[in-house]
């Protein structure tokens, strides 16, 4: 069965917001390098990551877009049982996005054999966002996505995030006592 959810984006959206992350990861990642590798691009491929074990890579083309999330507690291994559960009544355009952008990022190795592994996979064309699991579930993992939600809320707030650091900066100097320098 095929759930619409997350009404309140669409692709182009979803699309802004991982590069608005992207850019405030770049930013911050001098501050706290930890963060560089949370988020990253590999052409049109959005990878994220926390360290709950959440890892997620949504994949771009055109019109449509899929997002793939593997929770390390509770997956799905397989191709086939993948798109049965996962994937079932998608669009060929999807299936296709799936398997040669998607699946490749989610290997795991069982009886000596790499098999893709997910938790769940969302994916939008036509302005809809569509799911085999309902919305209550992909919210649970939304920890996985909280960079984008902090992008969207930065971005509908007009806020930079350069602006944001250096306000920080800024607010450091002026908060501490400085130490005068005599010559």
């Amino acid at each position: 069965m095929i759930n619409t959810i997350l009404n309140f984006t669409n692709k182009n959206d979803i699309l802004d917001k991982c590069i608005y992350a992207s850019i405030m990861n770049a930013v911050m990642s001098g501050a706290y390098p930890s963060l560089s590798e949370e988020i990253a691009w590999d052409g049109n491929n959005y990878l994220f990551q926390n360290m709950e074990g959440i890892r997620g890579v949504i994949a771009f083309s055109n019109d449509i877009f899929v997002c793939g999330v593997r929770n390390e507690k509770k997956y799905e291994e397989g191709r086939e049982n993948i798109f049965f559960k996962l994937l079932n009544s998608a669009s060929e355009k999807v299936l296709k996005l799936a398997e040669e952008e998607l699946l490749p990022y989610f290997l795991v190795e069982s009886e000596n054999e790499n098999i893709p592994a997910l938790s769940m996979i969302f994916w939008g064309e036509n302005d809809m966002i569509l799911s085999c699991v309902n919305e209550s579930e992909v919210r649970r993992l939304r920890n996985a996505t909280s960079r984008i939600n902090t992008a969207h809320f930065l971005l509908q707030n007009k806020i930079s995030p350069h602006g944001l650091w250096y306000n920080r900066i800024a607010k450091k100097l002026t908060t501490k006592p400085r130490k005068e320098i005599f010559i």
